[in-house]
């Protein structure tokens, strides 16, 4: 049962159940923002659009700048959908945006032993080994690449996976032509890679 108080004026609404009075407050505006989308100011749009038609589609700073751009007007359930991200990834970006600007869009710096390798010079190093002929196997698998090239089995799991996800982002985005993906063997079922 809905009763009236001195705090509707403030977006606050008393609502009382068999004898107990709660007082439940939104605060109406910054919950009708969330549900609008977001408002992007004229540059930061042209900034964004930019970097979205530049940019690579593999890029993060891309798919930020996607979810920018699309919560326009919409809210972070119908962005989400549309980029197949969580409404959690909308939510981060868009707060980081709100506090910093377009310069919350970028990553910031990490802790940590920097790479070895920089993300290009691997997946080159990963191709070429995945161009050659297997020793002694059918086939290629994460193991054996990692123990071709002299690099960690986790390292060479991450950049097959990146890629993977590269050619179902281009073949799905019509981006490409993609030469199908090398013959890859599953891990023999005592040899897990712990990622």
């Amino acid at each position: 049962m809905f009763q009236g108080g001195g705090n509707e004026g403030k977006g606050c609404l008393e609502i009382s159940y068999s004898r107990k009075l709660v007082l439940h407050c939104e605060y109406l505006p910054e919950a009708r923002m969330r549900q609008m989308g977001l408002i992007l100011k004229d540059e930061d749009r042209r900034h964004l659009r930019e970097i979205v038609e530049q940019g690579d589609p593999s890029a993060t700073i891309v798919l930020r700048a996607q979810i920018m751009l699309g919560s326009e007007g919409k809210s972070r359930r119908d962005v989400a959908r549309e980029l197949a991200v969580s409404t959690q990834t909308i939510a981060k970006w868009q707060r980081r945006y709100e506090v910093e600007g377009i310069n919350g869009l970028y990553d910031r710096p990490r802790s940590g032993k920097p790479r070895r390798f920089a993300r290009d010079e691997l997946i080159a190093l990963i191709n070429e080994t995945l161009s050659k002929k297997c020793p002694g196997r059918l086939a290629w698998s994460v193991r054996a690449v990692a123990k071709e090239t002299g690099l960690s089995p986790a390292m060479v799991g991450r950049a097959w996976r990146d890629l993977a996800r590269e050619r179902r982002v281009q073949a799905r985005d019509g981006l490409a032509d993609l030469p199908s993906a090398p013959a890859v063997t599953p891990e023999p079922a005592g040899a897990a890679v712990h990622l």
